[in-house]
């Protein structure tokens, strides 16, 4: 079995770039900003304050008046098509996020230009290895700053996140038919499946044990629902639910297979240690 030695050498040399160290500062800008609950709603301010341009500056380069850049980042004006496509150039982002932005489409632009800094970050070194009978060779390795990576991978936890809460608000929207005249009908249907969620949370929140239960019934609701779907077949609801249920228990009864094998082996692990 190979051996690999992962201490990278004092001797490299990790040379940034200035987009690295903007990236960096950036990083611990938004972090703060975030803190305050400060919150931009144009992609272009957000964009040309990443890249540390001021708004005379960026006027200049694009040989308008700042006055006229002025009201593209207060949503006064919009942003000509020639000159959205020359920003996204002068940039390299995506035209969309060029006009009035989402908390979303923050981070996604937040993350476009981490992942830059990433490749930017990223070096490569001679290091030592041993193969199985103990004997040294060289290979190349390479380094990333696992800081920025961390902070990509929180930043599309918090995408998720904003996105699960989108996603519950149109459905809890949705739920009012068509036909619904009264605000007491309306009232009515959201505040059903408001109770819903509400009760999905707090069993969530009442044990960590209920996690692994409450994904093998969605689980088993999503096969049930495809079986369904495929067979196109109407059923009635007391079928469904024995298949349903079934479905539960095999689904179960796997996830408790797996998390048992996960103990067993971390046991291993700590004797053989």
């Amino acid at each position: 079995m190979l051996q690999l030695c992962y201490n990278v050498p004092k001797k490299v040399d990790f040379q940034r770039s200035t987009a690295y160290y903007i990236a960096i500062d950036w990083m611990t800008k938004t972090s703060q900003l975030k803190k305050e609950g400060v919150s931009f709603v144009n992609g272009l301010r957000y964009i040309r304050e990443h890249h540390k341009i001021t708004l005379p500056d960026l006027a200049d380069m694009l040989k308008v008046s700042k006055q006229v850049v002025s009201m593209w980042e207060q949503n006064k004006k919009p942003i000509p098509p020639k000159r959205i496509q020359q920003l996204s150039i002068m940039f390299n982002v995506p035209e969309k996020y060029l006009g009035e932005i989402s908390d979303v489409e923050e981070l996604e632009i937040e993350n476009i230009f981490l992942s830059k800094a990433i490749d930017d970050s990223e070096v490569e070194y001679e290091t030592i290895g041993y193969d199985d009978e103990g004997k040294p060779f060289e290979y190349v390795d390479k380094y990333v700053d696992n800081n920025l990576v961390e902070y990509v991978d929180h930043n599309k936890m918090l995408i998720n996140k904003k996105l699960l809460l989108k996603k519950v608000d149109s459905i809890i929207c949705k739920s009012v038919p068509n036909e619904a005249e009264s605000l007491y009908e309306i009232i009515f249907c959201m505040d059903n499946y408001i109770k819903l969620f509400d009760k999905f949370a707090d069993v969530v929140a009442t044990d960590v044990w209920f996690v692994p239960i409450i994904s093998a019934v969605v689980r088993a609701l999503e096969l049930s629902l495809e079986a369904r779907t495929n067979k196109d077949e109407i059923c009635d609801n007391d079928t469904f639910i024995k298949s349903l249920t079934k479905s539960i228990l095999v689904e179960y009864e796997a996830q408790e297979e797996r998390r048992m094998a996960h103990i067993e082996l971390i046991k291993s692990l700590e004797n053989d240690a």
